[in-house]
């Protein structure tokens, strides 16, 4: 997978008065790159997007307008996206792209360009955007959630008088774009997984910062998705079952194959060597195709689904290469896969000898009461987890890690030093993300620290080296990789109890939810409370939620946060309108698992009906 990463910006166009806006394009910007463009402007029509240098219609694409007045003040932004593959298609001409509109007015405006973003399709996504007239000195509130894996968002505040941003709703953001002179600034945040950003505000100072219109808007770009495999279908003809893998030739075999037109999708773990050892290199120019019609098991070890198929050679190549023997054999390729902040682990470099530790339920912390004159001890319910550990003693191997070859003009030992390299770069960050694949597909998530790495024992002559990497997990469970979105709500009258099945397979406690509470219709919700019968966890709002309104809740152990929607404010004071309880957790609400998935139920008063819905994602104690 791929986060989009910023890579630079051009020079900011200071205010002034004008009919168009030259923007100066991003230096070291490189095909491939999204440049985004921003242009504020006084007036409420859209520039003109630069054309090609040929001529034609633009490639700019207008992808958000905000719009705000404030004392007499018209305040317009005006935000485009292209993919670069040069300056001529960009209109990018001496190093800078000019958008234009009719009559002079006050404008300024910024260009930057992005990397690692999706190859194809829209690279950007609106989640949320907000503006403010006068009377506040910080910026309308915005929240959301990306859509999928792989974003970056980016958080773009407007100011009519420029201005610097200041406050704690800042952190963890990298400020992009911020030069307190210009109307515009940028911030922007990686998400590996989809969550919620919070409600995000900003403090102004400058200016009259009170008296001027404000603006927000959050983005996602959208980065190249995780590569999943499976079925290599698409590029071979489809025999009787789906066959998973790829065969691997050398020799004069390859040379004489074209690469397929599709790129063939799986992974495979390991050469084919006994079965290409059988195949004698042609002895004369191979013409003719290969074919799979029948059942391949007779030559090939039948990997976890039976794979029908033969091969069948046509023209010069079946007179030149006889048909492999009985004796071949493959090795078979392990299903599961590992990933260490992206490293691929259990492939040709980088493998683990035992992934045992991911497997151990973690313990619980505290012990129960011994009584004098009582037998055994009194228990203590409730306990909560500890912390876990991930031992993972490692294997890596001095090849490259897509075939597990030796390029050529390169060495076993230099690949090996390269494929050190490549680990020690994954697991210095502050924290690692592990992410592992189950046999069926499935993928699950953790995140920890590594504690301690034990010095690689090399063997530069063999090209192999090994080492012991202990990973600390402070959050002991696992969870999925998407958060559930379906079969998650409870609806109906006061007493309607559901069973939330989209949460069914989870095995630990899931306390880092988002519930959302209102009414189904116009008859008012009163007094809402969602609870967990078999764990007695509840949560409980003392007020009302008119129609039209809704009450939501975030519950995150980094953001536990109350807002409201459609006119519902929820002050400060108001937080001690929520109540809540249960014996196992000290969230404002969290699920115990349950068979079949947590069955909540909703009470409430004043009559209709009302809603509760739960998004989260499953927890669980084990990878597998």
């Amino acid at each position: 997978m791929a986060l989009p990463k910023f890579r630079a910006a051009g020079t900011y166009l200071e205010s002034g008065s004008g009919a168009s806006a030259v923007l100066v394009a991003p230096a070291g910007r490189t095909a491939g790159d999204i440049l985004i463009a921003e242009v504020y402007k006084e007036s409420t029509t859209a520039p003109t997007a630069p054309a090609p240098s040929g001529g034609g219609a633009t490639n700019w694409t207008l992808f958000d307008t905000e719009a705000q007045t404030a004392s007499g003040e018209t305040y317009y932004v005006y935000r485009y996206w292209l993919r670069y593959t040069d300056d001529a298609a960009a209109g990018i001409s001496g190093g800078s792209a000019t958008f234009t509109w009719t009559g002079a007015v006050w404008r300024d405006g910024v260009m930057h360009a992005w990397y690692d973003t999706v190859a194809t399709g829209t690279p950007v996504e609106l989640i949320n955007k907000a503006a403010a007239g006068a009377g506040s000195s910080s910026s309308p509130a915005v929240s959301g959630t990306p859509a999928g894996a792989n974003r970056t968002v980016l958080w773009l505040l407007g100011s009519y008088w420029g201005g610097t941003w200041t406050g704690a709703g800042l952190t963890g953001w990298t400020a992009r774009i911020h030069d307190n002179v210009g109307a515009l600034s940028l911030f922007s945040r990686e998400y590996a997984s989809p969550a919620a950003t919070g409600s995000l505000t900003a403090a102004l100072t400058g200016t009259d910062e009170l008296t001027h219109a404000k603006t927000a808007s959050l983005i996602a770009l959208v980065g190249e998705p995780s590569i999943t495999t499976g079925s290599l279908a698409a590029s071979i003809p489809a025999p009787a079952a789906a066959v998973d893998g790829q065969v691997v030739a050398t020799g004069a075999l390859a040379a004489a194959i074209p690469a397929p037109a599709v790129a063939l999708a799986g992974d495979v773990e390991e050469p084919v060597e006994k079965l290409i050892a059988t195949i004698p290199a042609p002895t004369a120019a191979l013409t003719g195709t290969v074919t799979t019609t029948g059942a391949l098991a007779a030559t090939i070890p039948p990997p976890a689904a039976a794979a029908a198929g033969t091969v069948t050679q046509t023209g010069q190549l079946a007179a030149a290469i006889p048909p492999p023997t009985m004796a071949a054999a493959a090795r078979v390729p392990i299903p599961d896969m590992l990933r260490l902040n992206g490293l691929p682990i259990r492939r040709f470099a980088h493998r683990s000898r035992d992934m045992s530790t991911l497997l151990r339920v973690p313990e619980k912390r505290g012990g129960d009461i011994v009584i004098p004159g009582r037998h055994g001890e009194r228990r203590i319910p409730g306990k909560l987890y500890g912390a876990g550990v991930a031992a993972l003693p490692l294997a890596i191997v001095g090849v490259d890690p897509e075939d597990g070859r030796i390029p050529a003009g390169s060495t076993m030992r230099r690949q090996l030093h390269e494929r050190i390299d490549e680990l020690m770069e994954a697991i210095g960050e502050e924290t690692v993300l592990i992410e592992y694949t189950r046999t069926n597909g499935e993928e699950r998530e953790i995140t920890g620290e590594v504690l301690d790495v034990i010095e690689p024992k090399t063997e530069l002559q063999s090209g192999v080296a090994e080492l012991d990497l202990v990973i600390r997990l402070a959050d002991p469970f696992w969870r999925d990789i998407d958060d559930t979105t379906t079969d998650n709500v409870v609806e109906g009258p006061t007493g309607t109890t559901a069973r939330l099945s989209g949460f069914d397979g989870a095995t630990a406690p899931m306390e880092d939810l988002f519930v959302e509470l209102g009414p189904v219709g116009a008859e008012a919700c009163l007094n809402p409370r969602l609870e967990q019968q078999s764990s007695g966890i509840w949560v409980a709002w003392a007020g009302t939620i008119s129609a039209g309104q809704t009450l939501r809740i975030w519950t995150h152990d980094d953001q536990w946060v109350i807002d409201g929607t459609g006119g519902l404010v929820v002050a400060a004071a108001d937080y001690e309108r929520l109540s809540y309880g249960g014996l196992v957790t000290r969230r404002w609400f969290a699920m115990r698992p349950e068979p079949g998935g947590p069955e909540l139920t909703l009470t409430h008063t004043g009559g209709g009906s009302s809603r509760a819905t739960v998004v989260g994602r499953r927890k669980h104690k084990t990878a597998a």
